[in-house]
């Protein structure tokens, strides 16, 4: 079964969308487009125009069942790693949720949080928790529905990078993922054992603000300078004292990363809008004093076309990881549409998949009736050819004309049923009834046991006295002795046993040993 995951990235100065195509054989980009959003005279965007932005490139993909994904800011997001003890794991929800009031800036009950499972001991277990207050969601869904867009899932943006990129196997070892956006900067640690995320509220346009005030131009002016000279001469002098407190806020980061209990980063990858700059990977390399790349993926997953040449694939990396949530486990993904935003849309196609269902099964009974039916006009019309012959039959060797069995028979004579070959009982008849008949209360070892035709001999052993059977004596037939008990339980297989003879018993130390003869009608 084939399906479309759209992943759209809202940012603030072009919204990106990815298309995939995912089947059982792997997946395919089948469709990337990417739209402007109408900014003011300083660089800055409306989330109105935001979401035009994003209803026109929906409208260009023309998937109306594709699936959408989409996240929010890092900055409206409470993100928290919390640890609780093992026994409380299986009531996680409720636990975090009283963990959380005491964590957020604002009521648990006004917030929207999920949770996924980062780690285990013996002793607890860890989670990443994310929370955002209900109005957010409320607003970002709102909004959406104007342009006629419901997504399936809602993320958070720097949570979406780690667990796609890892599930790809793109990130390998503790590996700093920057993208530098236009209004913010995401900065996530994947690859490690300790995830750590953060946003930036600086990225492009701050640096496009500084370079046009040093300039005494208009922003645009900035803008224009900032994309075409990028890091070199006297603008990039410029832009490198710009970049000095978001370079900070990374290094932060990764200082951070490592006091909690995190790994090393081994290097950086660059993407973003603001990574196309000329320059700044080396100039960050260097800031940094780590190996740092522009992050270019080729493929999707799997056996999967290269991005289209028109795309820029450091431009859409989150809206590639945002597609990609089709194939990356539930557990290891945030999804804020729960509880009173919960996508509707799955109930629909549970509904869809039910009435399918129904069809599918109503079409299985009208065929079973209508085989039926077509059996019993075929059977019925063979009766009738059949009783017709044996009506011709009865008038010729019986003299009248007839289909009654009992007429038949008279007329035909007594007949005598053939006795079955096969005996009623058998030997292995006679050995189960041995162990059903013979007492627990009697400790009883047969030595030989022959079965014959019409005669059986036991030759054995028995205690002198009755054992008890769940701490009691069997009072009933404490009188007899065990042999006797024995004698007595066989006899009351009347279908087989007629007569018993136990010709000697003798006292060896504490047991008797016996002999029995037993006529037998069987086998």
């Amino acid at each position: 079964m084939t399906q479309h995951f759209i992943g759209i990235d809202l940012g603030s100065h072009a919204v990106k969308a990815i298309a995939v195509k995912q089947g059982f054989r792997g997946g395919e980009i089948v469709k990337f487009d990417s739209e402007a959003v109408v900014q003011d005279e300083n660089g800055i965007a409306l989330d109105s125009e935001i979401m035009q932005a994003a209803g026109r490139v929906i409208s260009r993909f023309n998937l109306p069942d594709a699936s959408v994904y989409c996240a929010l800011p890092g900055e409206s997001v409470s993100i928290h790693r919390i640890s609780l003890p093992t026994s409380a794991a299986k009531k996680a929800h409720d636990v975090l949720s009283f963990e959380l009031d005491e964590l957020l800036p604002y009521d648990v009950e006004d917030a929207v949080f999920d949770f996924i499972e980062v780690g285990r001991t013996p002793q607890e277990v860890q989670y990443q928790v994310a929370a955002v207050p209900k109005q957010r969601v409320r607003l970002l869904l709102n909004n959406l529905s104007q342009v006629e867009i419901d997504p399936a899932e809602i993320s958070v943006a720097p949570l979406g990078y780690a667990v796609y990129l890892e599930e790809i196997s793109a990130v390998n070892g503790p590996t700093a993922i920057v993208d530098l956006g236009h209004q913010r900067t995401n900065v996530i640690i994947a690859g490690d054992s300790q995830l750590t995320t953060r946003t930036v509220l600086r990225g492009g346009r701050e640096l496009s603000v500084k370079l046009a005030a040093a300039g005494d131009a208009e922003y645009a002016k900035g803008a224009e300078f900032k994309e075409k000279e990028g890091m070199t001469g006297r603008i990039g002098e410029v832009l490198k004292d710009a970049f000095r407190l978001l370079v900070r806020e990374i290094q932060q980061t990764i200082i951070g990363h490592r006091a909690n209990g995190g790994n090393e980063v081994q290097k950086v990858l660059l993407c973003g809008g603001t990574s196309k700059l000329n320059g700044v990977a080396p100039f960050l390399g260097e800031a940094l004093a780590l190996p740092v790349e522009v992050y270019q993926p080729e493929v999707f997953k799997g056996d999967v076309k290269p991005f289209e040449q028109a795309l820029s694939p450091e431009n859409a990396v989150l809206a590639m990881c945002l597609a990609g949530t089709g194939i990356v486990p539930k557990a290891r993904r945030f999804n804020f549409r729960r509880d009173e935003f919960a996508f509707k849309g799955d109930t629909e196609a549970i509904r869809q998949k039910i009435v399918i269902a129904v069809i599918c099964f109503l079409c299985i009974v009208a065929s079973w009736i209508f085989s039926t039916v077509a059996k019993y006009v075929v059977v019925s019309n063979q009766a009738e050819k059949v009783k017709v012959q044996l009506e011709e039959v009865t008038e010729r060797v019986l003299g009248q004309k007839t289909v009654s069995r009992s007429i038949i028979e008279k007329k035909m004579g007594p007949q005598v049923a053939a006795k079955s070959p096969m005996p009623e009982n058998d030997s292995y008849d006679i050995v189960i009834e041995l162990s059903k008949r013979i007492p627990e209360s009697v400790v009883h070892d047969i030595d030989e046991l022959d079965i014959k035709p019409k005669h059986v001999k036991i030759r054995g052993k028995v205690d002198s006295e009755l054992k008890e059977v769940d701490g009691k004596i069997d009072e009933e037939n404490l009188d007899l002795s065990p042999t006797d008990l024995i004698k007595s339980k066989l006899g009351e297989f009347e279908e087989c046993f007629t007569s018993f003879k136990i010709p000697k018993v003798r006292t060896v130390a504490e047991r008797q040993e016996y002999t029995m003869e037993i006529d037998s009608t069987c086998p």
